[in-house]
């Protein structure tokens, strides 16, 4: 009986352990929830402040002569978007191109540079071959 009573206790303990555990990280998570309701409470406001302005300035016109119709602006919008899907492959062909043409650019600049070296040095030859013949008349004559 009492091994029984001290298991019992035992077990007792060991439960009200378990229990505090829980109930600190209860506390520890309510501590998170509470602290990401506020913070999606200050989004959604900052949200709402957002739109108005941007409702606002949409109905100003914003220095525009007519403003969209809300099924307008919606027809835009998808338009606005398939166009952007659209052109994805050609914006990424023009980009290859591009980088294709400054590669291209680079080299032709190098090649430039190598002509006109390879130039100097053909001038500095002619000049160092008429030179040496003009050695060798001067020798020959002697």
């Amino acid at each position: 009986m009492k091994e029984e009573k001290k298991s019992l206790l035992k077990k007792q303990k060991s439960e009200e352990a378990s229990l505090a555990k829980l109930q600190t990280s209860a506390e520890a998570h309510d501590d998170v929830v509470n602290e990401l309701s506020t913070d999606i409470d200050e989004l959604v406001a900052k949200e709402k402040t957002l739109e108005e302005d941007y409702q606002q300035l949409k109905t100003s016109g914003i220095g525009l002569t007519e403003t969209l119709t809300p099924e307008q602006e919606a027809e835009y919008e998808k338009i606005r978007e398939v166009s952007g899907v659209a052109s994805a492959p050609a914006r990424s062909v023009l980009q290859k191109k591009v980088r294709a043409l400054e590669t291209a650019r680079a080299k032709s600049s190098n090649l430039e540079d190598e002509l006109k070296e390879i130039e100097g040095r053909r001038d500095d030859a002619k000049k160092s071959s008429s030179e040496l013949t003009q050695r060798k008349e001067v020798l020959s004559q002697r």
